[in-house]
């Protein structure tokens, strides 16, 4: 898999959620309820130094967990810049 912020490689985490080793960007797909291991999905305003700051492009599945069912119809792309220290998103996109 290739990085969505940098194109550098990326090494898997869990299932198909990886870790860029150029950047530390978070990519891949994942069911939402699973999402929270890697970024909270709530924005802050809070400000944050730039080396704080951590690019994620997450594909997230529907809340069919458990089924057996990958049908990818409810599938929503979220992508941005998260704090990496709270990782509450700092810009969307």
């Amino acid at each position: 898999m290739e990085c969505g912020a940098c194109g550098g490689t990326v090494e898997m985490l869990a299932g198909q959620v990886g870790y860029c080793v150029d950047c530390s960007g978070i990519n891949g797909t994942c069911y939402r309820g699973e999402a929270s291991r890697w970024v909270r999905l709530t924005h802050t305003s809070v400000e944050a130094p730039l080396e704080d700051w951590q690019y994620f492009d997450l594909v997230l599945l529907g809340n069919g967990a458990g089924s057996g069912d990958r049908h990818h119809a409810d599938a929503q792309r979220v992508h941005g810049w998260m704090n990496r220290r709270s990782r509450q998103v700092l810009q969307w996109g």
